[in-house]
C-alpha cells in the first residue's frame, strides 16, 4: 500500500492497515517457489494488480483482484491432455502404463479438469516410469529472464523431474526437482528453471522428463498431471 510491503497472505485474507484516505493498492500474485511453503515469492511472470482506492478508518474494503500474465510472457509449451497428440512419450526403458485418463471411464479423481489428464500407472511387475517431452526446446533464454514450468499433479509416489540438454554434442540428463506424495490431492507447482538454463551457456535443445518407481507398499502407484506449461518472460521488451 503506497509502496509499503504488507506481507504475504493466502487468499482470501484480511490485511490490516493503519491508515486512511486515497492510497495506491498493489497486489502481486504469489507462489510457493518449487513447491516449498517457506519460499513464498511474487510470481515474476504475472502482472501485479494496481488500483487507486479510498480507505476509511474502522472499515473493511472488499477488493476482487484479477491478475494476468505479462504481455511479454512466451509459452513454449501448453499441454492440457485434451487433444489426440499429447506432448509426452515413453522412453525405451519405461514399463509403466502411460495414457490419457478419461472422465467417462476413470475415477473422477484421475482427471483434474475437462475430460482428460495425463496418467502413469505402475505395479510390482511394471514398476518403472520414464516419459519425456517429444519436442526439444532451443529457444529458452539465457540472459536471466524468468523461466518456469507450471504443473498440476497428483501422485502417491515420488516423481523426479529431470532435464536433459545437448552440451558440446553430448546429452546429459539430471534430476532437477522431486514431486512428493500429494495424498491423493491435486497440487499446483511452479518450478523455477531460470538459473539452471541461464548458467548453462553452451547447452541447448532441452527436453523434460518424469521418472518414478513403483512404491512397494501400494497396489498401484500413479502419477497424474495436467496443465503442463513451459513459459518465460521477455524482460528485454517490457
Amino acid at each position: 500500500i503506497n509502496g509499503e510491503e504488507m506481507g504475504a497472505f493466502p487468499l482470501p485474507a484480511k490485511v490490516p492497515y493503519l491508515g486512511s484516505g486515497q492510497v495506491t493498492l498493489r497486489v502481486a500474485p504469489g507462489i510457493k517457489l518449487n513447491g516449498v511453503s517457506a519460499t513464498r515469492v511474487p510470481y515474476p511472470l504475472a502482472e501485479p494488480s494496481v488500483s487507486e482506492v479510498e480507505l476509511y478508518k474502522d472499515s473493511i474494503l472488499i477488493q476482487n483482484v484479477n491478475c494476468r500474465y505479462f504481455a511479454t510472457t512466451k509459452f513454449e509449451l501448453i499441454e492440457n491432455f485434451e487433444g489426440i497428440n499429447i506432448s509426452f512419450e515413453t522412453s525405451s526403458i519405461n514399463s509403466a502404463v502411460w495414457r490419457q485418463t478419461d472422465l467417462s471411464t476413470d475415477p473422477a479423481e484421475f482427471i483434474f479438469e475437462g475430460n482428460h489428464s495425463g496418467g502413469a500407472f505402475m505395479n510390482s511387475a511394471d514398476d518403472s516410469l520414464l516419459i519425456v517431452t517429444k519436442q526439444s526446446f532451443s529457444n529458452l533464454p539465457k540472459g536471466g529472464e524468468p523461466i518456469f514450468i507450471e504443473l498440476d499433479f497428483n501422485t502417491n509416489t515420488t516423481v523426479a523431474l529431470q532435464i536433459s540438454g545437448l552440451n558440446n554434442n553430448s546429452s546429459t540428463r539430471k534430476n532437477y526437482i522431486y514431486l512428493n506424495n500429494t495424498n491423493s490431492e491435486w497440487t499446483k507447482i511452479y518450478i523455477n528453471l531460470t538459473n539452471t538454463i541461464s548458467s548453462d551457456l553452451t547447452g541447448n535443445n532441452y527436453r523434460f522428463w518424469f521418472a518414478a518407481n513403483h512404491t512397494n507398499s501400494e497396489i498401484q502407484s500413479f502419477f497424474l498431471m495436467d496443465n503442463f506449461k513451459i513459459l518465460y518472460r521477455d524482460i528485454q521488451t517490457n
